[in-house]
Parts: structure tokens; sequence; C-alpha cells
């Protein structure tokens, strides 16, 4: 295997490809959920709770990460010098859309719901589930 090092007994690569999607998918890994990141009030309706099921639901494509660390590398994806310099989120050419600055593993930093709104700057990577990868698209 092509792991790079090991963390918490489970391999981590440098490169996001098909042999670490592979692995990755075979995992239990966690999806984020709305409660990881809104809450309703004491009095909130039935309107909140869907508004809080849709958001659920959209949020389930992401993977939920421990301590902001990178589900392929382990890197931190936090940036204590800006964005992208010594690990963390590098945008891509889509908007929101970007990856991981060591391994390129995919993710979003914007997220717009229909109905619901948009949320800005945060960063979530995809749960494996929901990736593949192209017969045509060429590795690097």
């Amino acid at each position: 295997m092509s792991a790079s090092s090991m963390t918490n007994t489970r391999p981590t690569f440098s490169t996001f490809n098909r042999e670490a999607l592979a692995t990755l998918q075979k995992r239990d890994v966690p999806r984020v959920r709305a409660s990881d990141y809104l809450s309703k009030n004491a009095d909130a309706d039935a309107t909140t709770d869907e508004e809080l099921a849709c958001w659920d639901t959209y949020l389930a494509q992401f993977a939920k990460l421990t301590d902001a660390v990178c589900l392929c590398c382990g890197v931190s994806l936090r940036c204590p010098l800006g964005m992208g310099v010594l690990g963390g989120f590098v945008w891509g050419l889509e908007h929101g859309e970007g990856h991981c600055a060591l391994c390129r593993y995919p993710m979003r930093g914007h997220h717009q719901v229909k109905d619901l709104g948009t949320i800005r700057n945060l960063f979530l990577a995809y749960h494996p589930s929901t990736l593949s990868f192209s017969a045509a698209v060429e590795e690097p």
C-alpha cells in the first residue's frame, strides 16, 4: 500500500487517487449533520425542523472530520498563515469548490441550498461514498 504514514492505525495517502478512494470507501466514515453546525431556538416551530431536515439531506454528502484533519492525507486543514499555506483548503476553478492543499482531496467551501440559504467559508470534505474516478480521468 502506498500509504505515506499511519495515523490512528489508519493509512493516509500523499495523493488522492483511486487507491486512496477505494480505501476510504471501505471505512465507516461519519457524515456531517445539520446539528454539527446549526441549532434551533427552544421556541422553534415545525418549519425549523423541516429546514434542519433539508440541511441534513444536503450535508450528508460530506464527511465529518475529526480535529480539522484531512480524511485522505491526515494533514491539518487549519491554516495559521493563510489559505493553502502549510496545509488547508485551496480554491478550485468552480465556484465554492476546492481541495486539500497537500493531497488534493475534494472539498467545498461555499454551500448554497435552494430555499434555505447560503453558508460561506465552511470547508467540508466530500464523503468518500459520493466520489468516483471516471475511466477518462487521468491521475497525476
